[in-house]
């Protein structure tokens, strides 16, 4: 390991020293150079390190960096992480980075593995704070448990009220023939307002017969008994036949089934909304759209490798709408999207890319394995285009989108095409407009794969979608 060096003995100490003396801010021109942002900006890992609204020039800048040689800063730093004893004053190392380091690491320091060492310290903190949150020790942390039972019953009941005892049971009449004679003692005793004849005993002299007593009461009573097997009837008294139930059958006899849905479409509807001849030659008509849509090529994926660059190219704001779009899908920052060409400067660590000097380098800073996506901005003009493709070139791409008008005449939209790609030919298509248009199929005969349509993925039920709402209904898919 290198001796430590005092940095205030350095030169790179003493001219920090005038800059300082002599130093002006002047942060809003600072700003103002977009080639000072660039080079003020970098990407570390997952951390975004913005240095441009720090009070320093560019020879400040460098001058920092040459007291950081001065003094060894970078091998001192890599004595650090290798274990090395850095610290002079108790002669030992520097273990903080052991603390982060993964179980399977390794970092020997006098021969020792640390590593090992901080994990199963780590391990013993573990089990102790699950003990803590479990209960598991007793005293101050101890925790009491209590269990409950609850019996639920299989079946609703009533809830309990309030009831009255029910009084002491009184012996009363048994059977059929006690209980009308208490019933005739009753309505005797309400007709006459007196105490009534004793049960059993005929009707007296000058009182109303009850209604018990009469022979068509004594029929019915006749037949009770017959049915509850109390006593045979006598030959003069006919039970009546149980009804019979006839059930008549829920649906109809004759149902009427409709007729099946058209099994697909032709090829020549499909033709009359711009679909390519070649994607449907061989096929038999008529056919679902599953069989007719089975040749439409397919758009690459979005690259998900660290450090990718992707490219959307589109004129005016079309560029920057669907570069949010692949941002989001990426999973990235929104503020990461990179503007170049023609855009409106974004609020992003850069703001915009106007030339190829400036996309070039921009290509070759640090990204810290993260995938970078710029929205180049083309302008109308034919210079334009040109201009573009010479960006295009520059920032080099692992894949370009292309933003196209279902709108636009498929002519006009391959010239576009021919001449922003002139350099770096477009990889797949974001088409808008898709659904305004009565020949959604034209942008197929493009050259150029299909991504998206307004914003959705053209999967094969996408573009079923698109095209069915053109086509006669009940076209299935399959």
């Amino acid at each position: 390991m290198s001796t430590p060096v005092d940095a205030t003995t350095t030169a790179a100490w003493s001219r920090l020293g005038e800059l300082a003396d002599g130093f002006t801010p002047d942060l809003r021109s600072a700003l103002a150079d977009e080639e000072w942002v660039l080079r003020s900006t970098l990407q570390a890992a997952d951390l975004h390190v913005d240095l441009s609204k720090h009070l320093v020039t560019p020879e400040i800048w460098k001058t920092l960096r040459d007291l950081a040689g001065a003094v060894n800063l970078e091998a001192r730093r890599d004595a650090m992480f290798s274990g090395e004893h850095i610290n002079v004053t108790e002669d030992r190392a520097v273990l903080h980075t052991a603390l982060r380091l993964p179980a399977d690491a390794r970092l020997s320091v006098d021969g020792q593995d640390v590593v090992a060492d901080v994990h199963e310290v780590l391990g013993r903190i573990y089990e102790f704070a699950d003990r803590v949150r479990s209960g598991g020790l007793v005293g101050f942390f101890a925790r009491e448990r209590y269990e409950l039972t609850v019996d639920v019953p299989d079946e609703p009941f009533a809830r309990p009220r309030a009831i009255r005892a029910p009084a002491p049971a009184v012996a009363g009449p048994v059977g059929l023939d006690a209980l009308l004679a208490a019933a005739d003692a009753a309505e005797a005793r309400t007709q006459i307002g007196g105490s009534g004849p004793v049960p059993g005993a005929g009707p007296s002299a000058g009182q109303p017969a009850v209604s018990t007593g009469a022979d068509a009461f004594a029929s019915v009573l006749e037949q009770v008994r017959a049915m509850t097997g109390a006593q045979g009837l006598t030959a003069d008294v006919e039970v009546p036949a149980a009804p019979v139930r006839v059930f008549e059958p829920m649906v109809p006899e004759q149902v009427e089934v409709p007729a099946a849905p058209p099994a697909g479409t032709n090829r020549s509807a499909l033709l009359e909304l711009g679909v390519p001849e070649r994607m449907l030659a061989g096929v038999a008509e008529p056919a679902p759209l599953s069989v007719l849509l089975a040749n439409v090529p397919t758009a690459p994926d979005l690259p998900r490798a660290p450090g990718s660059v992707v490219v959307v190219v589109g004129a005016g704001r079309d560029a920057a709408a669907v570069g949010a779009q692949v941002v989001e899908r990426l999973r990235l920052s929104p503020t990461s999207l990179v503007v170049a060409g023609e855009g409106e400067p974004s609020t992003g660590r850069v703001r915009r890319l106007t030339d190829t000097a400036a996309a070039a380098r921009w290509r070759v800073m640090p990204d810290g394995g993260q995938i970078r996506v710029v929205a180049l901005a083309v302008g109308p003009d034919a210079r334009d285009r040109g201009v573009a493709a010479e960006l295009l070139a520059a920032l080099d791409p692992d894949q370009v989108w292309g933003v196209v008008d279902a709108r636009t005449k498929p002519r006009d939209s391959a010239r576009w095409l021919t001449e922003v790609g002139e350099r770096r030919r477009v990889d797949a298509l974001a088409v808008r407009g898709l659904f305004e248009t009565t020949q959604p199929g034209t942008v197929l005969d493009l050259g150029v794969p299909v991504a998206w349509f307004d914003g959705i993925p053209a999967t094969g039920v996408a573009w079923a979608a698109a095209l069915s709402q053109h086509l006669q209904p009940g076209v299935r898919w399959d």
